[in-house]
């Protein structure tokens, strides 16, 4: 197997190499091994194709990060130095990665997030029998408030609106970070009554079973892409990535043969001031694959991990160690 180190080929650390990513694998489809330094590589979304995703929004094109297409026995590999890790980092609703037509791929040590995140939380401040006061922090979830609304900011230039009705809206309990008993998908949030300022909200709300410091996740954009996507792949190995944020379900596979998630966990980046979010949707979704797909984690304590959904389909065999 041949070995790319990415810095060889002019793609460092700290630079957006969307473009350059995508020629580089198309010139390399087969027998090659990719390494990538430990750091921040940039994706903005630069390039589109026609994909239908199970489960999801249906759109003419979805916008992609890292696309491999009709590629044999290759090896993405993050580095770890100093502390320091690969991290992919993600601007805007896209999806991280592609894998389409593919067959013996790995995927290795990666953290997967975006800077400004493509869903926020509000913690409870205060509550009557009628209204909500959430507390939104901007540093971690950038917004304005215009024509009587929420707007989060999650790319330059492109704002995306809280949903209107109460679909989309989870909370959280501040002390076990599991969601609240019998509160569903579905809490009852409704418009914006009156920003009461330093990032405080009132909100319109119906008979609310909560409490002060509960977080409540508010998903303000279309369920568009996927973290990790992968259509009529064989033998795919995803191992020792975290998910810190995406747009829509976490990993989804279709129409796929022999799978292996080892150590994919879908945390929140609490470095960056979230406290429960990740994903928008469905961590694992798994849907009309064949073979065996193994899903495999390892904790060494309790972590919070939210939305973690398995919605597996048609495959021969499922392994959940």
């Amino acid at each position: 197997m041949n070995q790319i180190i990415l810095k060889d080929y002019g793609i460092f650390p700290g630079s957006e190499c969307t473009l350059a990513l995508a020629e580089l694998f198309r010139n390399h489809p087969i027998d090659t091994e990719f390494v990538f330094e430990a750091g921040d590589y940039y994706f903005l979304p630069k390039f589109e194709r026609e994909l239908r995703l199970s489960n999801t929004d249906v759109l003419p094109t979805r916008k992609l990060g890292i696309l491999l297409e009709n590629m044999k026995n290759v090896r993405l590999v993050g580095k770890v130095d100093g502390g320091i890790q690969t991290r992919l980092l993600y601007s805007g609703q896209m999806q991280a990665v592609t894998m389409l037509f593919c067959e013996n791929v790995e995927m290795k040590n990666f953290i997967i997030d975006w800077e400004k995140p493509l869903v926020a939380e509000g913690i409870v401040t205060d509550f009557t029998d009628s209204t909500i006061d959430l507390f939104i922090e901007s540093k971690a979830f950038p917004h304005r408030v215009q024509n009587g609304e929420i707007l989060f900011d999650i790319e330059q230039g492109e704002w995306s609106a809280m949903v209107k009705n109460h679909t989309g809206k989870i909370q959280y309990d501040s002390q076990t970070r599991t969601i609240r008993r019998c509160s569903g998908d579905a809490f009852p949030v409704g418009r914006l009554l009156k920003a009461l300022g330093n990032d405080i909200y009132r909100f319109e709300a119906d008979h609310l079973d909560t409490a002060v410091g509960n977080v409540v996740v508010l998903r303000h954009n279309a369920r568009q892409h996927a973290g990790i996507f992968t259509e009529k792949c064989k033998n795919i190995t995803v191992e020792d990535v975290t998910v810190h944020c995406c747009g829509g379900l976490g990993c989804l596979s279709q129409f796929c043969e022999d799978l292996t998630f080892r150590r994919v966990y879908f945390l929140p980046n609490t470095k960056a001031g979230r406290k429960v979010v990740n994903g928008r949707d469905d961590g694992m979704h798994i849907t009309c694959c064949s073979g065996t797909v193994t899903i495999a984690a390892f904790f060494s304590r309790v972590t919070r991990i939210s939305s973690m959904t398995l919605a597996p389909v048609c495959a021969r065999k499922i392994l959940l160690k």
